[in-house]
């Protein structure tokens, strides 16, 4: 998968990974669609909508969580270290799970990627 945009864009593309292993990301994904080496991503209801390719960090909702944080110590934004942690925790198991064919599991103790379900 592919995110093309800014941070927190919902422009998503998924590309197979291509026996010949090449893939041209500067040429444009409407042509890679086109072709059927990608396909994206939307919503229900928005399908074949090109999603923008980034969301303002001037919209009401991202500054007003901001503003709160700033009035209320010790409370966390919506979008803290640890949440970008745990995407990033997500997009890595997904990759590895896609490549190797099997499940993955993640042991919140150890903070690792395991084969087995922690108990």
């Amino acid at each position: 998968m592919y995110a093309q945009g800014g941070e927190g864009s919902p422009r998503w593309f998924f590309i197979p990974e291509h026996a010949d292993g090449t893939f041209d990301f500067y040429r444009g994904f409407e042509d890679a669609v086109k072709k059927g080496r990608a396909q994206l991503l939307t919503l229900p209801g928005k399908e074949g909508e090109l999603p923008p390719t980034g969301q303002s960090d001037d919209s009401q909702p991202h500054l007003d969580n901001w503003i709160d944080c700033i009035r209320n110590p010790g409370r966390q934004p919506n979008g803290h270290i640890h949440t970008g942690f745990w995407h990033s925790i997500g997009a890595i198991m997904a990759t590895r799970a896609y490549r190797e064919g099997r499940k993955l599991y993640w042991d919140r103790r150890k903070e690792e990627i395991v084969d087995q379900p922690a108990v």
